[in-house]
């Protein structure tokens, strides 16, 4: 019985090592599931909403609780003004890329990379772009202004764009 005995405990003693680790694993998870969401909780209690009564006020409420300078906005915006030009840069490098794949590479393999992986990081490109045009008119007009907001403005190309 001897040599059965170790042969089973050599069979079964990496099921057994699994088995422990597996359980160590899940409790790793579980604590640090139950830390990130007590951080989740802090930081929701810590952050305050801004009352406010219009656009202009919220920012000025906003300026003055992260207790900005002007400089400090001045440098915002040329960072929100050179990604923004960034992303639409890289946007248009990904269309270019998207006909350029299809373009080369007619059939199946083409389109699923050429419009799936090309034109995806286009269009999420071109968001970002959206994005950064928002946080530059916000600056400018010095009001937190809406994204729907922003896009039905009567100078949003032009703000897009600048």
């Amino acid at each position: 019985m001897g040599v059965a005995s170790s042969l089973a405990k050599v069979l079964a003693a990496p099921y057994i090592r699994l088995a422990s680790e597996s359980a160590n694993a899940a409790k790793g998870i579980k604590a640090a599931y139950q830390r990130l969401h007590e951080l989740k909780e802090q930081a929701a209690a810590s952050a305050a909403l801004i009352e406010a009564d219009d656009e202009r006020t919220a920012f000025e409420a906003l300026f003055a609780r992260n207790a900005w300078t002007a400089e400090q906005l001045a440098d915002q915006r040329r960072a929100v003004v050179r990604a923004k030009w960034a992303m639409l840069a890289t946007s248009w490098v990904f269309l270019c890329l998207m006909f350029g794949v299809v373009w080369f590479f007619p059939g199946v393999i083409g389109f699923l990379i050429g419009v799936f992986a090309f034109g995806l990081g286009a269009l999420i490109c071109g968001a970002r772009t959206i994005q950064c045009a928002l946080y530059q008119a916000q600056i400018d007009l010095r009001a937190l202004i809406t994204f729907r907001a922003f896009l039905s403005r009567d100078d949003f190309f032009h703000r897009l764009f600048k």
